[in-house]
């Protein structure tokens, strides 16, 4: 059978029901790719997942052409482009080495190294892009925890912790929360 037949044979109710159906699944497999960083055996990084997605809800009709510009925040786009090329540049500055590697130093009680290590996290992915501050940190900070032979679990979920109440305390968290609320 044709899928298009079998599309007009619904009614509008069930057309609805399906629609939101495959925007659930297509939003299920986005995340699954987001959270996995590529999709396995091709080229595609979370970005590329991203717009494949928005390509795939056009093409569904999910989002109507003539909408897709105004389905855009533009303000928000440029915020987190701005904040992408600058957390990268201080990446390859090795900032966020250097700051791991203060934390790991840090002579005195695990208890305060893990204090350290939210603080730190946590102002740095209020600054920038919380995804690169816990990619770049994370290593290094192992590496010092190692060698202090404590284990890194409790630090590294103190470090996504306050990578993320750092990133929702943004100006695009704050900003987005406001965007999505009805008028």
């Amino acid at each position: 059978m044709n899928p298009l037949s079998l599309w007009d044979s619904l009614n509008p109710v069930q057309q609805g029901e399906a629609m939101a159906s495959a925007t659930v699944v297509v939003f299920a497999l986005t995340y699954v790719g987001m959270a996995l960083g590529r999709i396995p055996g091709l080229r595609v990084d979370r970005s590329g997942i991203a717009m494949l997605a928005a390509v795939v809800l056009v093409a569904m009709g999910a989002i109507p052409a003539d909408q897709i510009v105004q389905a855009i925040h533009f303000p928000t786009l440029l915020l987190m482009g701005g904040l992408m090329i600058l957390s990268a540049r201080f990446r390859a500055a090795g900032f966020y080495d250097a700051a791991a590697t203060w934390i790991a130093g840090q002579a005195g009680q695990p208890l305060r190294l893990l204090a350290l290590t939210i603080l730190i996290s946590g102002v740095l992915s209020a600054l920038l892009i919380n995804d690169i501050v816990v990619f770049a940190m994370t290593p290094i900070l192992c590496t010092g925890l190692a060698a202090r032979k404590l284990d890194p679990r409790p630090f590294l979920f103190g470090l996504a912790a306050g990578s993320n109440a750092g990133s929702a305390a943004t100006l695009i968290g704050k900003y987005s929360d406001r965007a999505s609320r009805p008028p």
